[in-house]
């Protein structure tokens, strides 16, 4: 099989209300999609998206953490066929869950993806692909987070893989210094040299 590179795609979520670590934060944003991935190694449609959405995460009892979102994706109105099969706008949707562990640093769970198209055939097997992993990510320290996960398409749908696997690398600016590496900055800290729960 062929591997190439799929389509870049740039996003922005804004908070609509909770907070960091709250037993529910919801949010709206966009992804956009450049056609920079190969029709013919299907990695990508020839056609620009975008996608608008709305997602919910939290934290319960600092411990179980949960993520969802969904969306609908729009293509470029003279994309009307991908590898000889007619597609449409889409439904997108994701679910995730996980279990912290390592004093919080790492975070081990199944994360589910699917996608539908809008029309008469949607949540048919073939326009329905639905995929699963299991990943983990761990807070290396400096803002910095690194990612594994591997998975498998649960239906036959276009898109859905027979096996996957995925490696990432995060960054997000510090919120300041953290002597204990609890995860809460000095400035929020109600002790700074021992590490605790935020209160």
């Amino acid at each position: 099989h062929e591997q190439a590179l799929g389509d870049l795609r740039l996003g922005a979520d804004a908070r609509l209300f909770g907070e960091l670590d709250g037993p529910i934060t919801v949010a709206l944003g966009a992804r956009f999609w450049l056609p920079t991935g190969s029709t013919t190694s299907y990695a990508g449609d020839g056609g620009v998206r975008i996608g608008p959405r709305l997602s919910a995460a939290g934290t319960i009892a600092d411990v179980f953490v949960y993520g969802a979102n969904a969306g609908v994706v729009f293509r470029t109105p003279t994309v009307s066929s991908f590898g000889d099969s007619p597609i449409d706008h889409d439904f997108a949707f994701s679910a995730s869950a996980g279990v912290k562990l390592v004093d919080g640093k790492l975070v081990v769970g199944p994360e589910l993806y699917g996608t539908t198209t809008l029309d008469d055939k949607a949540f048919k097997t073939r326009t329905t692909p639905l995929e699963i992993l299991l990943g983990g990510h761990y807070n290396v320290g400096s803002g910095i987070r690194a990612g594994i996960g591997a998975g498998t398409g649960l239906v036959a749908g276009f898109g859905a893989p027979q096996a996957r696997l995925l490696g990432s690398v995060e960054w997000s600016p510090d919120s300041g210094p953290d002597q204990d590496g609890d995860g809460i900055p000095d400035s929020e800290d109600a002790c700074r040299t021992q590490k605790g729960v935020r209160s």
